[in-house]
C-alpha cells in the first residue's frame, strides 16, 4: 500500500487523492485473484464523471471473484514528489500500487492525451515499451473512441479493445480469472474479437490473425 499522508500538505487540491467519495466500492485487494485498475489520462476533476469508467468499475465489482479500482492522473506537483521519493502511481481507494493490479485499462479519449498515457505507465513503474514487460507485470489494456487508430500507441499497449467495453469487461475479467499466467492471458484474449494484440495479432488491426 502506498502511503502519501506526509506528501497531502505540499501540494494543490489534496482532496483529489484522499479517497473521499460516497458510494465508492472498497474490496479487499488481497481476496480477490483478479484486480483490475481503471485509469483515465488526465486530472481528477475532468475524469471522475466519465460514465464509461464508472461503467466498469461497477461492473467489475459486482464479480465475487474481482475487484476494481480507479486512477486519475495527478497533477505535476505530486508527480514530481512520487518521483522523488520513487513511489508508483496506486488505486484510489485500495492505495496499491498500479503495477501490481492484474489489468491496467486505460481510457483513450483524445488523441491530446496520449502523452498523458506514456506518463500513465512510466509512472506506474510499468516498462514504458510493451517488449520489456516480465510475467509479473499486469496487462496494459487501452479502449475508447482513439482505440480505433491503435498504431500509434501499439509499441506500448498490450491490448486494445474495440467496441462498448462493458459488454466485453466480464469475459475479460473470466479470463484473468481462469488464466494466471501473463502470457497465456494475452494468448487467449488475442482470440478475441474484440481485441487487438500486437504481440499477437501482427503490425495491423485490420490484418488480424488469430492464434491457433
Amino acid at each position: 500500500m502506498i502511503n502519501i499522508e506526509h506528501l497531502l500538505a505540499l501540494i494543490e487540491k489534496p482532496s483529489r487523492y484522499i479517497d473521499h467519495e460516497i458510494n465508492a466500492c472498497r474490496k479487499s485487494f488481497a481476496a480477490h485473484p483478479v484486480r483490475m485498475l481503471f485509469a483515465f489520462p488526465d486530472l481528477y476533476e475532468l475524469g471522475v464523471s466519465h460514465l464509461g469508467l464508472k461503467i466498469l468499475y461497477s461492473i467489475v465489482n459486482k464479480l465475487p471473484y474481482a475487484m476494481a479500482d480507479r486512477l486519475y492522473l495527478p497533477q505535476r506537483d505530486l508527480l514530481e514528489l512520487l518521483k522523488e521519493e520513487n513511489l508508483p502511481l496506486f488505486g484510489l481507494e485500495s492505495r496499491e500500487a498500479a503495477h501490481v493490479f492484474d489489468l491496467y485499462g486505460i481510457t483513450l479519449q483524445s488523441e491530446l492525451t496520449f502523452s498523458n498515457v506514456l506518463e500513465l505507465i512510466d509512472k506506474a513503474h510499468i516498462p514504458l515499451f510493451n517488449r520489456d514487460r516480465l510475467p509479473e507485470h499486469p496487462i496494459v489494456m487501452a479502449g475508447g473512441p482513439c482505440a480505433t487508430n491503435p498504431l500509434p500507441l501499439a509499441p506500448f499497449i498490450d491490448v486494445f479493445f474495440f467496441g462498448e467495453a462493458e459488454e466485453g469487461i466480464v469475459e475479460i475479467a473470466e479470463i484473468m480469472r481462469d488464466y494466471p499466467d501473463r502470457t497465456e492471458r494475452l494468448q487467449h484474449l488475442a482470440a478475441l474479437e474484440s481485441c487487438w494484440v500486437p504481440q499477437y495479432n501482427g503490425g495491423s488491426p485490420w490484418d488480424i490473425q488469430i492464434p491457433t
